[in-house]
């Protein structure tokens, strides 16, 4: 039996009467999971609440040509998730613009990535209107991939194998885990240039067990390593902080 229907037969046994006092319907307000992986999950977003709502209505209309739906309701689904394992590794929302400045300045791949002319422009920006062509400069990394994945990711995993943090530049030698990291993602998915948008673009976190992160609808994240409790709220009176 669906879930859903399951609460509707008994929705204050299933769900309790604060539950409902609450929310005010018989709906369960969250999902409860516990992951374990060992292979890092891909970038993702949930979308906001409004953007939901026009991407289920989209899903509709194309249901009839056969295609999967993606969509199955219209809210928005801001996460919790609390380590369970010595240690989590993930990536959670994007870096602030002076550490991507610095990727971008000393990791000679990277220009290449996203072309010597977008990097020197990027460069050149206030960080404000850096903020404002992040979302070009990332896109420029995924132009292409095919061609980009041949040479500059094994030049530089070759380089991260020789020079271990150093590779990534002097500003950013000092950030722990970046290596490790960077080999994790290639062994398991070798040749995806997806590499260089998580680990020069997004925050790399890393938790230990008892702690947790937020993570709000439009964020871009992804789990690579560690066993987690997940609480996602899908439910509308759930507030939307995006």
């Amino acid at each position: 039996m669906d879930l859903h229907d399951l609460i509707q037969l008994a929705p204050e046994d299933f769900l309790g009467q604060g539950v409902l006092n609450k929310f005010k319907d018989a709906q369960l307000p969250f999902l409860f999971k516990v992951l374990s992986f060992d292979k890092a999950l891909p970038l993702q977003s949930h979308p906001n609440r409004k953007l939901a709502e026009q991407l289920m209505k989209q899903e509709k209309k194309e249901s009839w040509l056969g295609k999967n739906e993606t969509f199955v309701d219209p809210n928005h689904k801001p996460e919790v998730a609390v380590v369970l394992s010595e240690m989590f590794q993930g990536f959670v929302g994007f870096r602030p613009i002076e550490e991507i400045k610095d990727f971008v300045r000393d990791v000679p791949e990277l220009r290449m990535a996203i072309s010597e002319e977008t990097a020197e422009r990027f460069l050149k920006l206030s960080n404000e209107e850096a903020e404002e062509a992040l979302k070009e400069t990332f896109g420029k990394v995924f132009d292409d991939e095919e061609k980009k994945a041949s040479g500059l990711l094994r030049t530089f995993m070759e380089r991260v194998n020789r020079e271990g943090n150093a590779a990534f530049g002097e500003k950013r030698s000092q950030e722990k885990y970046l290596a490790e990291v960077a080999r994790k993602l290639h062994n398991q998915y070798p040749g995806d240039i997806g590499l260089f948008g998580a680990i020069f673009f997004a925050n790399l976190v890393v938790l230990k067990r008892g702690e947790g992160i937020a993570i709000q609808a439009d964020v871009i994240h992804a789990y690579v390593d560690g066993d987690v409790i997940e609480v996602i709220s899908p439910h509308p009176r759930v507030r939307d902080r995006s």
